[in-house]
Formats: structure tokens, C-alpha cells, sequence
């Protein structure tokens, strides 16, 4: 580059022990070019940039760390077969790497900054054949990746700041995975974060609080969770003891944010994030549901509720879940039994109270203003001519009585607009999804604008209209009215270019942000979508809502800072969302399955064929036996099913809490932009 750039860039550093040329040799000088090659083809291929080589050292650019580290782990595969080659018959090479993440300057061929001297204390950390990078770096890549990642042994830390947190990868690891062809790899054991936590403690030189603790090794996952809570509760940890200290995600692990990570590289890393859990989310499915087709649940009683579901209860297959179940270890567990008495409508979604309530007050409100305005029609209808007879027939000295058909029909216009606004509102909240707290203050705010403008229009008519007719009445030869009503005239205008400066666009975006339109048949619209999914999902319908609302704000987020992502991005969003609503129909189609399968009628049926068993003679005994052990078997069947709904359950609310750690994610990196943004005009001045 020719001229100044700054980036956020994932740097990887590269020092090759034993790379050296003397001149006298065809073998060195083969073995360098070769190695340069590996480098370059390497980082082409990952979209990498190569920024520096000298000797045996490389410098190397990436957008992001995902690339980075694949970049990392290919030349360091490839260069150890160039040894076993005919370049040179001694041991294989062994790169040394290191990769951190930061805010990099370019100048020209050459980049400065912190990220490159870390990237460079890393890669002198790093022992031949191994990868190190810092902890942001990890929990970006990890979990993509389904690496075997190691804290970096204090011994080997001396030359690394002491905020940097640093891991270790080796070889093996990166050969294992790609053995495994996308198998996960499997994680640190409860013991190594033990440790990592413990020589974390004494580097620090005191002890660590559980948020401190959770936000360096929370992207260990659940294992991280189980040892954090067990070291509070030991009092190892200062802060809350098991339980207490989980996030809103009820047990997801809350991965920090990584300083400088910006909505330049939120974007992709959220599309990597997306199609792991779409992944996660349809595997989990077609274990669940769709196997179903082989076998059903058959119920003794051949006219019981549900008797003609299908469904797979297959005894194997159970067998098999119940297996998988176990490997999801301790914390899942703990998660199911905790959940099973757990109202779903409570537990990560954010409060809807106050919208339902503010629904049904609009809803109420409109019935009542229809049903009042016709009394009031009829009133003015019947009552204002008969005050006219009185007043031009008995008494005729002062004409009241248009003073009081002016005010009082502008009093039935007021109740005729009033009745429009108020209906319009309800609609509005009948086709809204449920919102939050916040976004029913906002509702509120958008609404009360409106009424707002309306009440200023009619009094800016009606008072003046009233003057006027008193003026023209009792003294036509001074106009005095035109002076309050230019008063009012002017303080309407005033109100009416505020409320058109913000209001209509504010109420727009509101409602864009929603996906919904505001006209009539637009939110008809919207109200049978949300009727029809409030029946399809039934008690998952407000975190399907919750799920929908994540999207549309991490869409409105992206579009803000960058439309391009932000198109490439939508894809992506509403095929996670079919995912999350097939998962959540799943769920709920379940639940009815469960809720009719009369097990407390199978229960009596066992009771009484083991009564009937004990007296039996030796002819039916096998009989009844065989009839218990079908019972017995469906009942296993039946344990199995609920067992697999919870965990589909669980995938359900970590999918929405992956989604709002997203949205949470590209709101601190547009902070962040934001604060960098300010602090470079600072310092430019």
C-alpha cells in the first residue's frame, strides 16, 4: 500500500528454526524458495497478505482470525513434509507462530503497532511445531474450528503483556481435526481449566471474581461453567456461588469481547456463528423427529387421546440419545432437571408484561370510545336543536346558543378523531408481536405524538371559532379575536413542523424495524401471521417473537454501518429464523404428543395386571408378563421422548441466546467503531 491505512487485523507471525542459506548448498537455497512458496500459496488461499519476509521470518495480514489460524495450521502441515522430501534428507521443519488480533497501521510495505509486537511475543513463546495465539484470537476461532487449545505455561509468558491471555496449539491438534472431518473436537478437560484458572490467579496475584473468571475462560463453554461454579462455591473465586452468577442465556457461556473487534469483521464472524447453530439446530431435529416414520407409540387403549400419532420409538434409538445425552456432561443436566418445572415463558426472553397490558388497555379503550361516540352523535343530534328553539323563541335577548353548538360539536368531532386514533392504535398492537419493555415505551411515546398533534389541530379550530363569534357578536368594530388566534395558529404550527421533523420517520423505523407496514391491510396482515404463530408454537410462540426481534435489530444494525453486509447477511438471518421456528413447531408438537399419551391410564393398567399376575395360573402367567413388559417398555419410550424434548427445549433457547449474543456483539463493535472514530478526531485536533 502507498499510502496510511488503518485496519483491525488478525496477524500471524512465523519464525522458521533451521531455515537458513550459507551458499554452498542447492538443497538450502531449494528448501527456502520451497518454504516461501508454502507461505504464500498458503496465505492466497485464506485471503491472507504477506507483509514481511526476511530470512526465517514472515509477517502475514488476514481479515480475519478464522483465516489466520487455518492459514496457520496449513503451513505448518506443509512444511513438515518438506523435509521427508529429496530438498533434504534431516529432520522436517517446525514453524514457530503466533496470532493476535488489533488495530494495525499501514505504511506502505510495512505495519506497525501493538498487534504486531504480540503477534511477535507469541510467536517467541511458541515452541517448534506449535501455534500460539492470544485469547481473542481463540474465541473467535474455537468455536468454528473445534480446536484443542492449551493455556500457554507461565514459564513461557515472561515476554507477553501481562493483559494477553495465550494458548497453545499444536500439530497433533490441528491433525486431529482434520482427521475427524468435522467431527467436534473434544475440549480441555474439567482439571486443565482448573489449572489455567489457578496459574491465572497467581500471575495475578489474588483471586479472581467469578465475572473475571467467566469472561477470560467463559469461551471454554460449559466445562468452564461447571469449574467456575465449583471454585465459587469452594470460595476459590470471589462472587456468587453456583447458579446465582449465570447470564439472561441460562448457561450459554458468555464469550468476551475482544478489544478493537469492530462491525468490519462482526459480519463474518456472524455468519460463521449462523451456520453452526442452523447445523446444530437440524441435526437436532432429524434425531428427534424426523426417524419417526418407522415407528409409533402405541397406546393400550386403542381410543386414547393422541392414539393416532406416529412418532419413532424405537427402543435403540432411545438408547443411543439417551447416550448422547450423557456425553453433553454435568452442566446440561443440571440445565434439564433445573428447566422441567421451569415456566417457558420466563426464562431468557425478555419481559412482555407491560405490552400485553397496554394492548389490552388500547383494545378496551376503542370499544368504549365506538360505544360512547354514538351516544354522543345522538345526543348532540337531539339536544342542540331543541337549546336552539329555546334560546330564538324564550329567550332571544343573547344568542347563546351557538356558542354551545360550536363547542359542543367540536367536542364530537374531538371524540370522532379520538375514536380513528384509538382504533388505529389497537390495531397497531394487535399486529405487533409482543415487545419489550422498551419497545413499549417507545409504542407509547409514538402514540401519545399522535394524540398529541390531534388535540393541538382541534383546539387551534375550535377556541378561535368560539372568539370569533363572541367578538363578532358583542363587538364587531374591534377584531380583537385575530389576536389569540394567531396565538393559537402560531404554537399549532410550531408543534405541527416538530411533530413532522420526527414523528413520521420515527414511527416508520419503528415499525420497519418490526418487518411490519403500517397500512390497514399491512396489519391485518401482520395480525394473522401472529395469530397463526401464536397457534403453530403455543408456549414457544413469544421466544420465537424474542428470535425475530434479535434478527431484525442485528439486520438494522448492519444496515446502518454497512447495507453491503448487510444484504449478504439478510440470507443468512431469515434462514435461521425457519430454523429456529421449525425447532420451536417441534417443540410444541411434542408437548401435545406428551400431554396425551395417557401414561397415568398405562400406569393402572401395569397396577392391575400385576394384581391379576400374583393369582394367575401357570398358562396366563406368561401372558401377563409379556403385557407388563410392553407397558414397561412404552414407559421407557415415553421417559426417552421427554428427555429428548428437553434437550430440544435447551437447543431452542441457546439458538435465541446465540442470537441476542450477536446482537450484543455488533452493538459493542459499533460502540467501539464510534469511540475509535471520536478518538482519532481528538487526536487529529
Amino acid at each position: 500500500m502507498d499510502t496510511k491505512d488503518y485496519r483491525l487485523s488478525a496477524i500471524l507471525s512465523i519464525d522458521i528454526p533451521g531455515l537458513s542459506f550459507s551458499g554452498e548448498s542447492e538443497e538450502e537455497a531449494s528448501l527456502i524458495e520451497a518454504s516461501h512458496n508454502v507461505i504464500q500459496t498458503s496465505a492466497r488461499a485464506q485471503r491472507g497478505e504477506l507483509i514481511k519476509a526476511i530470512g526465517d521470518s514472515f509477517l502475514l495480514s488476514f481479515a480475519n482470525c478464522q483465516d489466520a489460524v487455518t492459514c496457520a495450521l496449513d503451513i505448518g502441515e506443509k512444511l513438515g513434509s518438506l523435509r521427508a522430501s529429496s530438498l533434504a534428507p534431516t529432520q522436517p521443519l517446525q514453524a514457530r507462530m503466533g496470532i493476535h488480533l488489533g488495530d494495525v497501521g499501514f505504511f506502505g510495505k510495512n505495519i506497525f503497532g501493538d498487534a504486531v509486537d504480540t503477534a511477535a511475543a507469541l510467536q517467541a513463546a511458541a515452541v517448534p511445531g506449535t501455534l500460539c495465539v492470544s485469547g481473542e484470537v481463540l474465541s473467535f476461532a474455537r468455536e468454528t474450528m473445534g480446536l484443542d487449545a492449551k493455556p500457554l505455561p507461565v514459564s513461557r509468558r515472561k515476554a507477553l503483556p501481562p493483559n494477553i491471555q495465550a494458548y497453545e496449539i499444536s500439530a497433533a491438534s490441528a491433525a486431529r481435526t482434520n482427521a475427524e472431518a468435522g467431527q467436534p473436537a473434544s475440549g480441555p478437560s474439567l482439571g486443565e481449566i482448573r489449572r489455567a484458572i489457578l496459574e491465572e490467579i497467581r500471575i495475578q496475584g489474588r483471586r479472581l471474581t467469578v465475572a473475571e473468571a467467566l469472561r477470560k475462560f467463559g469461551w471454554y463453554g460449559v466445562e468452564a461453567t461447571e469449574v467456575i461454579a465449583s471454585m465459587a462455591e469452594s470460595g476459590i473465586l470471589i462472587g456468587e456461588k453456583r447458579g446465582e452468577y449465570r447470564s439472561e442465556n441460562q448457561g450459554e457461556s458468555r464469550r468476551p469481547a475482544a478489544p478493537g473487534y469492530t462491525s468490519a469483521n462482526a459480519a463474518g464472524d456472524l455468519g460463521r456463528s449462523i451456520e453452526s447453530a442452523i447445523h446444530s439446530i437440524v441435526s437436532e431435529i432429524e434425531r428427534a423427529v424426523e426417524t419417526g416414520k418407522e415407528s409409533g407409540f402405541s397406546a393400550r387403549s386403542g381410543n386414547a387421546p393422541g392414539a393416532g400419532i406416529r412418532i419413532n420409538f424405537d427402543k435403540d434409538s432411545f438408547k443411543e440419545s439417551a447416550r448422547d445425552l450423557k456425553e453433553v456432561g454435568r452442566e446440561l443436566k443440571r440445565q434439564i432437571k433445573g428447566g422441567k418445572n421451569r415456566d417457558p415463558s420466563r426464562t431468557v426472553m425478555p419481559s412482555t408484561a407491560a405490552f400485553n397490558k397496554y394492548r389490552s388497555e388500547l383494545s378496551t379503550k376503542a370499544g368504549k370510545i365506538r360505544r360512547g361516540l354514538i351516544a354522543d352523535i345522538l345526543s348532540f343530534l337531539t339536544i342542540n336543536p331543541i337549546l336552539w328553539y329555546i334560546n330564538l323563541n324564550y329567550a332571544s335577548g343573547f344568542r347563546w346558543a351557538p356558542i354551545v353548538t360550536i363547542f359542543w360539536g367540536f367536542g364530537v368531532v374531538e371524540s370522532i378523531l379520538s375514536a380513528f386514533r384509538v382504533s388505529r392504535q389497537a390495531r397497531e398492537a394487535e399486529a405487533l408481536p409482543d415487545l419489550d419493555e422498551s419497545q413499549t415505551k417507545e409504542l407509547k411515546s409514538i402514540h401519545k405524538a399522535r394524540d398529541s398533534i390531534g388535540k393541538h389541530f382541534l383546539n387551534a379550530l375550535s377556541i378561535p371559532a368560539g372568539l370569533f363569534y363572541l367578538n363578532m357578536t358583542f363587538d364587531k368594530a374591534n377584531p380583537w379575536f385575530i389576536i389569540p388566534t394567531a396565538i393559537f395558529a402560531v404554537t399549532f404550527v410550531i408543534h405541527l413542523i416538530g411533530y413532522m421533523t420526527t414523528g413520521p420517520g420515527r414511527s416508520r423505523r419503528f415499525f420497519e424495524k418490526l418487518g411490519i407496514g403500517r397500512r390497514r391491510k399491512d396489519l391485518k396482515e401482520a395480525k394473522k401471521r401472529r395469530e397463526s404463530v401464536g397457534v403453530e408454537l403455543g408456549a414457544y410462540a413469544e421466544i420465537y417473537r424474542s428470535a425475530q426481534e434479535s434478527a431484525m435489530d442485528i439486520e438494522a444494525s448492519l444496515s446502518s454501518s454497512d447495507p453491503k453486509d448487510a444484504a449478504e447477511m439478510k440470507p443468512q438471518l431469515e434462514g435461521y429464523l425457519k430454523q429456529v421456528l421449525l425447532l420451536a413447531k417441534t417443540a410444541n408438537e411434542l408437548d401435545a404428543i406428551i400431554g396425551e399419551i395417557p401414561m397415568a391410564d398405562l400406569e393402572k393398567d401395569k397396577a392391575a395386571l400385576r394384581i391379576k399376575l400374583e393369582g394367575a395360573q401357570v398358562s396366563m402367567k406368561t401372558e401377563y408378563e409379556g403385557s407388563i413388559a410392553e407397558i414397561e417398555k412404552q414407559e421407557e419410550s415415553f421417559k426417552a421422548l421427554a428427555e429428548q424434548r428437553e434437550v430440544i427445549d435447551l437447543r431452542l433457547r441457546s439458538s435465541v441466546s446465540q442470537l441476542q449474543q450477536l446482537k450484543m456483539e455488533l452493538a459493542r463493535a459499533k460502540a467501539f467503531d464510534a469511540e475509535s472514530d471520536t478518538g482519532r478526531k481528538e487526536s487529529a485536533l
